[in-house]
């Protein structure tokens, strides 16, 4: 089995946290969390290679650090998440390896999650780990057929079972506590940040610990319930 993290050059990413991070603090979080989701897959002794997905030459550097091997969507002539992906599974696909992706912004995820996702995924079964609220896909793991498109996005779960089912594929559709947990929205860091402090990478936690959110040391949230601080409220100043 070899694992994907596909990744947006980090100064394009989490748009939807400007109302609550600037520019420069939404860059070091995608890269605190791509480091982090790198070094559970570096850790984990699952996988036969690890590739960072990408359209920036300059993460070649951190993907090396975390043993992982940068592929960049012009050399699989693709454009787009879904067509890179699909482009990387056809090069893999002659060593018959089952492919695990997963995507960049998952800094809860455990290597324990990594291990039980792999072993489900080793015979004819498709593994979809869903995003907490039940409609996106977090990780997918499995012998995909690169012919048959996938489908990451908005509503992306329900496509992949669809998807899955057109390969013939048995599919288990699964939550977990870290790998179901991804950050899109000020909401989930803000509820990320109260119920799970502990349990963030060590990248993302010293980084919100750094600019204010927690407290590195404690691993607790400076910010807590019984400040009357909504996820509206809460910004960063």
């Amino acid at each position: 089995m070899y694992a994907v993290v596909p990744v947006k050059a980090f100064h394009l990413g989490k748009q939807r946290l400007a109302d609550c991070l600037d520019h420069a603090q939404r860059a070091a979080l995608c890269q605190a969390m791509c480091q982090d989701v790198l070094t559970v897959l570096q850790a984990s002794a699952q996988f036969s290679q690890c590739f960072l997905l990408a359209n920036d030459i300059g993460l070649r550097a951190l993907a090396e650090q975390h043993g992982a091997q940068l592929v960049m969507e012009s050399e699989l002539n693709a454009h787009g998440l879904n067509p890179a992906l699909n482009a990387l599974l056809l090069k893999q696909r002659k060593r018959g390896e089952a492919c695990f992706i997963a995507h960049s912004d998952l800094p809860l995820l455990h290597q324990n999650e990594v291990q039980h996702i792999a072993t489900q995924a080793r015979g004819e079964q498709i593994v979809l780990v869903s995003d907490r609220h039940g409609t996106g896909t977090n990780i997918l793991a499995g012998h995909w057929n690169p012919e048959v498109p996938l489908c990451f996005g908005i509503n992306s779960l329900a496509k992949h079972q669809q998807q899955a089912r057109l390969q013939q594929a048995d599919v288990d559709v699964v939550q977990l506590q870290g790998a179901s947990w991804d950050i899109d929205r000020a909401q989930d860091l803000f509820e990320a940040s109260q119920d799970n402090p502990a349990t963030f990478g060590t990248h993302t936690r010293a980084l919100l610990g750094q600019i204010g959110l927690l407290n590195p040391m404690l691993s607790e949230p400076i910010l807590s319930v019984a400040d009357s601080y909504s996820a509206e409220q809460w910004v960063l100043g």
